[in-house]
């Protein structure tokens, strides 16, 4: 056996040059021409099928017009059964959202050599995220200042698979809106029913690693005889303030309530309730006779109170001013109702834990007090905030209950506290 060695330089490279036909002829007794090596490759001939030699039968050349190696067989040229891999010429392109809880997606990008499906990583400052296999990601806080990207992998039937990296967005900014439910505590009661906390519900734009703080009013005391029911205290959160509701008015001829959230209704003499805040509630109820028997209803978040009357030898009292109705847990629930004014009939209350009359209201509903015994007091308020679970931080003080609603994560505060966007 021969062996014929070259080296890996200019000087030591083996080169034939008596031959300039440009064929080379190795001729071996035994067939066979070894060219095996643990690092090489052997190198066929490249060129466009418009280049394709004058064939003879085993003939091999890779034609780069179709992608694919060919060999000469009985004077044609056959495509070789190679699938080659995949060959990007568009990369992917993500785009959407770079906000906390939005989502982003990626396209598959174009490809060469028909890719019969793909595989897809998405990639947080160019490290992967783990589970994020899909064209769509939603972005959680964890993303919070990164840059995104996504890996796609296109593979074919024979199982070649190709990468390649999209572009990148962001950074993330961790801002997502909130829904919130913001209610005041509710007025004790006189001889008028106590006026529901003021109501507020919208939405708020809420900012990654913020501290928000809440504070949650109480409500007010009862009155005496002669002595108006106490106003409820204003709850707080998210720059807004949600009123508490205005007192019950006295009997005997005293002053009316003043105005809150909700205003109270009048005691006795000819006077007219308090008035509501606008956007959080509504009047309370007069008395329309100038007896000193009867008051009117406190206002509510839905509705204002009614007016105290005289009717078929009986005094009446005004009910409580209508609720309004939320359903930010996932249920429908009814809040703020005005308390009932007192009577030979006492008046009803509104709902949404407004008190009839003699009844205080119900606590974390803001509902009014119920006029009559000057021992109702008012409901203290409530604050609820519904935030994308998928933005959710858990990072909260003062104990609020947390259920889920959908895709949102629900947090019920009945007393003062934080919440760490």
């Amino acid at each position: 056996m021969t062996t014929i060695t070259s080296g890996n330089t200019t000087s030591t490279t083996l080169v034939i040059s008596s031959d300039t036909t440009g064929n080379l002829v190795l001729a071996t007794t035994g067939g066979i021409i070894n060219t095996s090596s643990n690092t090489g490759a052997f190198v066929v001939p490249t060129g466009t099928t418009a280049q394709r030699p004058t064939g003879v039968n085993g003939m091999m050349r890779y034609n780069t017009t179709l992608g694919s190696f060919e060999y000469y067989i009985n004077g044609a040229w056959a495509l070789a059964n190679v699938t080659p891999p995949p060959t990007n010429t568009v990369a992917p392109v993500v785009s959407g959202s770079t906000s906390v809880g939005g989502n982003a997606t990626v396209t598959t990008g174009t490809w060469n050599y028909s890719p019969t499906g793909y595989y897809y990583q998405w990639l947080a400052n160019s490290a992967a995220i783990s589970n994020a296999t899909s064209n769509v990601f939603t972005i959680t806080m964890t993303q919070n200042g990164a840059n995104l990207s996504c890996n796609v992998t296109a593979y074919n039937a024979a199982g070649n698979s190709t990468p390649a990296t999209s572009n990148s967005i962001g950074p993330v900014t961790a801002t997502y809106s909130a829904s919130y439910l913001l209610i005041g505590g509710g007025a004790g009661a006189a001889l008028g029913g106590g006026g529901a906390g003021g109501l507020l519900a919208n939405t708020a734009t809420l900012t990654g690693g913020t501290t928000y703080s809440f504070v949650v009013g109480a409500g007010g005391g009862a009155g005496g005889f002669g002595a108006q029911g106490g106003a409820g205290t204003a709850s707080t959160a998210l720059g807004l303030t949600a009123y508490g509701g205005g007192g019950g008015g006295p009997g005997e001829g005293q002053g009316g309530p003043g105005s809150g959230g909700s205003g109270g209704g009048a005691g006795g003499g000819a006077q007219g309730g308090g008035s509501g805040t606008a956007g959080q509630g509504n009047s309370g109820g007069g008395n329309s006779t100038g007896s000193n028997y009867y008051g009117g209803g406190g206002g509510g978040a839905g509705g204002g109170g009614g007016t105290g009357y005289f009717t078929n030898s009986n005094w009446y009292g005004g009910s409580g001013g209508g609720a309004a109705t939320s359903s930010i847990t996932g249920s429908s629930v009814s809040y703020a109702g005005g308390g009932g004014g007192s009577g030979q009939v006492g008046g009803s209350g509104g709902g949404g834990g407004g008190g009839n009359a003699g009844s205080s209201g119900t606590a974390n509903t803001g509902g009014g007090g119920g006029g009559g015994n000057y021992t109702s007091n008012g409901g203290s308020g409530l604050f609820i905030l519904s935030v994308p679970t998928a933005s959710y931080s858990g990072i909260t003080t003062g104990s609020p209950t947390v259920t889920t609603n959908g895709s949102n994560t629900v947090l019920k505060y009945t007393s003062s506290g934080t919440y760490t966007a």
